[in-house]
């Protein structure tokens, strides 16, 4: 089943989304949007029936905050990121995205 997440970006539905795909291992995430949605796109994922620690993999179309910005924190949780590998280095020292923003 597939899993349209809201992440109600600065208080207003409708403007960016996640897209949880149920997997046989857990969810599959696809995009996680900003950092600064993360618990509301944690409830989301408990509204399917899941909890965060449930997301297995995130897939990032590209590294722009408003789409990976919440990724670091699934991968605390122990989700495996998939990122083109020259974004690798922006995940691990957004610094230069945080600049650019």
């Amino acid at each position: 089943m597939v899993h349209i997440l809201d992440t109600r970006h600065l208080g207003k539905p409708g403007i960016i989304a996640a897209t949880a795909l149920e997997t046989t291992e857990g969810l599959a995430l696809f995009d996680t949007g900003p950092e600064s949605t993360f618990e509301t796109l944690a409830r989301e994922i408990e509204r399917c029936g899941f909890e965060p620690h449930d997301v297995r993999h995130v897939f990032l179309s590209h590294i722009h905050l408003d789409h990976a910005g919440a990724a670091w924190r699934f991968a605390e949780l122990g989700a495996t990121i998939y990122v083109h590998p020259r974004g690798a280095p922006h995940l691990l020292d957004p610094t230069k995205l945080v600049q650019s923003a």
